[in-house]
Parts: C-alpha cells; sequence; structure tokens
C-alpha cells in the first residue's frame, strides 16, 4: 500500500469551504494527520493538506480529490505527492 500526501486549494472560497472540504475528504478516507514510522506518534498536517494511503496510482488519487473538492468549489487546485519517505519539523502533535 502507497502513501499519499494530498494537496487542495480552493479558490475564491467561502469562510466555511475548508470545513466542508474536510468533512467530504475523511469521510473519502483522506486524513488530516501523519503518524511517525519510529515513534508511532500521530501529528497534525497544515490546512488543506491530506494523507491517503491506498494501491491506487497518483493519477487516480488526484481525480478523487479533484471530484470531491469540486463539490465544495469550481476549479479546484489539487496537488498528489506519493511518498517514499516523509520527514517533517514543528507539525502540532494531534491531540
Amino acid at each position: 500500500m502507497s502513501r499519499f500526501t494530498v494537496r487542495v486549494e480552493l479558490h475564491n472560497n467561502q469562510p466555511d469551504d475548508y470545513e466542508e472540504l474536510h468533512e467530504k475528504m475523511l469521510s473519502a478516507g483522506f486524513v488530516k494527520t501523519i503518524t511517525a514510522d519510529d515513534s508511532g506518534k500521530t501529528y497534525k498536517l497544515p490546512d488543506a493538506e491530506y494523507n491517503y494511503s491506498s494501491d491506487e496510482s497518483k493519477e487516480e488519487v488526484a481525480k478523487k480529490a479533484l471530484e470531491i473538492a469540486k463539490t465544495v468549489r469550481r476549479f479546484p487546485s489539487i496537488l498528489v505527492t506519493k511518498s517514499a519517505g516523509r520527514y517533517w519539523f514543528n507539525l502540532k502533535n494531534e491531540e
């Protein structure tokens, strides 16, 4: 199973659009956290960034995120990166 980082940007968004996006992305299996392999600690991702695990291709994941985001705002920007390992600084612990 592959891990993906997915970034979604809504254009001309309204105040509650990202909350609606978050709920819909969670329902589809995208999460707003990342877990460290070494410690098992879980951290919050930056706003509008998601973690997703699947056997799907990068293209399939991007299309899935696009279809979800389009239900909130037209013409969203989507970036999907397939992980070969990740490292981060200063992410907040999930509480």
